[in-house]
Formats: C-alpha cells, sequence, structure tokens
C-alpha cells in the first residue's frame, strides 16, 4: 500500500491516512462494523472511508468513545486498482 500514517485524532478516534490511496469503490477494508467483549463490557469498533485520502478508525466501551480497544485486534485495508 505503500507509506501509512497512523493517528490519534481523539478519545476512541484513529485515522488512517495516506496520499489518495482511498479511492471509493477500489477500497476495502475490514472490520467495517464489530463488537467485541472485554470482560463485562461491550466494545465497539467501526472502521469507515472517510475521503480519498483517509480512512477513520473509532472505538467505543459500553457506546462511549474509549482508547485502548485495539491490542491484538486485527485491521485489514485492500486496495483494487
Amino acid at each position: 500500500l505503500g507509506a501509512l500514517t497512523f493517528t490519534r485524532s481523539s478519545t476512541g478516534t484513529y485515522t488512517i491516512a495516506s496520499s489518495g490511496l482511498f479511492t471509493t469503490g477500489q477500497v476495502w477494508a475490514s472490520p467495517k462494523w464489530s463488537t467485541l467483549r472485554q470482560g463485562s463490557n461491550y466494545a465497539t469498533v467501526l472502521l469507515s472511508l472517510a475521503n480519498v485520502n483517509q480512512l477513520t478508525l473509532t472505538t467505543y466501551l459500553d457506546g462511549v468513545a474509549a482508547d485502548a480497544l485495539l491490542t491484538d485486534f486485527p485491521i485489514e485495508i485492500r486496495v483494487y486498482i
């Protein structure tokens, strides 16, 4: 994929950036949505295409934006050209 930049934007919100790589209809990222059990709590992970330069990854713990939920959590990005 080339150079990707991973940045924490705010609590529970992260960006994956690249220069013009993420063209609509040509990028597939997983998970689009996932719920994980964290002890007695539930964590939700959302991954979406923001624009041609950025994917947004958002994490919640019991519906509240939270950090530190992605330990050993796989993320896959495919770009078709």
